[in-house]
């Protein structure tokens, strides 16, 4: 049997055990290839290859890597369409496709494009984000791999002290009340950080956290600062 595939739909989702009941802790973007650890039948149990966050999905959405094979560009446009092996596809932000290297946007461009995209639990397209996908798409798309979560991210890169010392690009990263690491936001600058909650937004932050103008309370409460690299 193949180990190496690659996806070829849209958007596969990766959930927690092999049943489409069950909880959706990441998706697969067309074009990526990933290795099968398990079977049982039409459920594999794969992860990317840069990174070790498996999940099961449907083997119908896969393809056999061919042996002389070489993995596609990042895809930076918000959506296109792109010819895969099953036919014409939407397919959305960080996917790999076999046309030439695009070029990737300043972030301030790239934040704007991702604002009011819905916040889906796992998500990682266009249609439906979480705050790690958010934050690993953008380092991807400069080149750098981040792990999937929140709190795996949060142990990445150099330790900024505060925020008059952050620069943009910096991850911002708070815990809920056990001290746990629950949420990632991208700074845009020492007081403005793009984060999905909801949906994806910009929000004031200080050195206490997140604060809502809109609703009058910090919602984050900042727990550390990390500068990951270019």
């Amino acid at each position: 049997m193949f180990s190496a595939f690659r996806v070829q739909v849209p958007l596969l989702p990766g959930r927690s055990h092999p049943a489409h009941s069950a909880e959706m802790s990441t998706q697969f973007l067309f074009g990526e290839w990933v290795d099968c650890l398990e079977n049982t039948g039409e459920w594999w149990l794969v992860q990317r290859k840069e990174e070790q966050y498996p999940a099961w999905v449907r083997n119908s959405g896969l393809v056999a890597v061919g042996s002389n094979e070489a993995p596609g560009h990042f895809q930076h446009a918000l959506l296109q369409q792109t010819q895969g092996d099953f036919g014409l596809v939407w397919t959305s932000m960080g996917s790999k496709i076999a046309a030439g290297n695009q070029a990737p946007a300043p972030l301030i461009e790239w934040a704007e494009s991702w604002l009011g995209v819905p916040y889906l639990w796992g998500g990682k397209s266009v249609m439906g984000i979480d705050c790690s996908g958010l934050s690993q798409l953008f380092y991807e798309s400069k080149g750098w791999m981040l792990p999937r979560d929140a709190a795996q991210q949060s142990e990445v890169g150099e330790l900024v002290s505060w925020l008059f010392e952050s620069k943009p690009g910096d991850l911002v990263f708070f815990d809920n009340e056990e001290g746990r690491i629950v949420h990632v936001g991208i700074l845009l600058s020492m007081n403005q950080v793009l984060h999905a909650a909801g949906m994806v937004r910009i929000d004031k932050i200080d050195q206490q956290g997140i604060f809502r103008t809109d609703e009058g309370r910090y919602s984050h409460s900042l727990r550390l600062i990390r500068r990951p690299g270019f």
